[in-house]
């Protein structure tokens, strides 16, 4: 077969959605999310600050739905991994005997700015839209049979907003074997961006330092999303939120956002109300289909070491694998 029809091949199945990939998709509900977001962004959690009695209200709210989706708790029986609060950690085991000791993570932080001067920062976009979607797809990929090859860990962190505390801690006290990529959620409910409307698009910072990307467009191209590289931002975005924390460990890693920038960013007023929901749902659909064939591919995702930023990240994964040549 000639080199073109193998590209053709695989373009095909790049754009070919299976059937059961689609069951997991036709899962995913803008209703359910609006009803998680409802909660999550209420005003009897008080804007869920790290640490606060809000913020362990959602704790027990989303350990409660990774349970009742199927997951299996994430550390030593338990859905709460204890640093300075908790993290609620759910993991669905690969169903390949080989890839299953690896790890594709999805994660958004659940904390917000809490309450200030009597007034209540709700958080519904940031990040409560990343943590009802993390345990939307989470319910959605729980009840594909069989599950992807790879293990796929669903993690909410605490602290994001305090310097990501919650998910520093949760790398240096990893649940999985070896993780391969992290794929993070931030601000994917709210479409009325400050560079103007985004529909049916989502941006990734870092999008040309791993092939993360590429694993994303294709999947966003078989369900009519656009995921780009948003000149402005997905660079200097890279380190501001909790995939950084992975990437200092070397795993490829991305955070993916609808809106960088809109109008109620970090102020009370970012509301559950605001969200725009069949948006969300359709962006969630891309990304669990995304999720799904990033913990289904035979090989891991690498950095694009051609990028002088991403080549950083490259060799501090290098070093951690080099063997360590005893002193004598």
């Amino acid at each position: 077969m000639t080199a073109s029809l193998h590209l053709a091949f695989a373009l095909v199945a790049a754009l070919t959605v299976t059937d059961a990939e689609r069951a997991v998709l036709d899962r995913i509900s803008a209703h359910s999310l609006e009803e998680h977001l409802k909660y999550v962004a209420s005003d009897e959690l008080k804007g869920r600050a790290t640490p606060s009695p809000g913020l362990e209200a959602a704790a027990k709210y989303i350990a409660a739905h990774f349970q009742q989706a199927g997951l299996e708790p994430g550390v030593n029986g338990s859905y709460f991994q204890q640093g300075a609060a908790r993290n609620v950690v759910g993991i669905l085991p690969g169903s390949d005997p080989e890839l299953s000791r690896t790890c594709v993570v999805l994660s958004a932080h659940y904390d917000h700015l809490g309450e200030q001067k009597g007034k209540i920062y709700h958080g519904a976009n940031d990040d409560g839209s990343g943590t009802v979607s993390v345990m939307e797809i989470a319910s959605a990929l729980a009840a594909m049979n069989p599950h992807p090859k790879r293990s796929v860990v669903f993690v909410t962190f605490y602290g994001e907003e305090t310097g990501e505390r919650g998910s520093q801690f949760f790398v240096r006290h990893p649940v999985c074997p070896q993780t391969v990529a992290d794929l993070n959620l931030e601000q994917v409910g709210r479409t009325d961006s400050n560079e103007g409307p985004r529909m049916n698009s989502a941006a990734l910072t870092g999008f040309d330092f791993t092939d993360i990307s590429q694993v994303l467009e294709a999947a966003g191209r078989a369900t009519g999303i656009s995921f780009y590289n948003d000149g402005q931002y997905s660079t200097s975005f890279f380190a501001r939120s909790d995939n950084a924390s992975f990437a200092g460990m070397g795993i490829p890693s991305t955070t993916l956002a609808v809106a960088f920038v809109y109008p109620d960013y970090h102020r009370p007023s970012d509301e559950w109300q605001k969200i725009d929901y069949e948006n969300m749902a359709a962006v969630d659909r891309a990304v669990a289909l995304g999720l799904i064939r990033l913990a289904n591919a035979a090989e891991a995702p690498h950095w694009n070491t051609a990028n002088p930023e991403a080549r950083h990240y490259a060799d501090i994964l290098a070093k951690k694998a080099r063997p360590t040549i005893p002193a004598k």
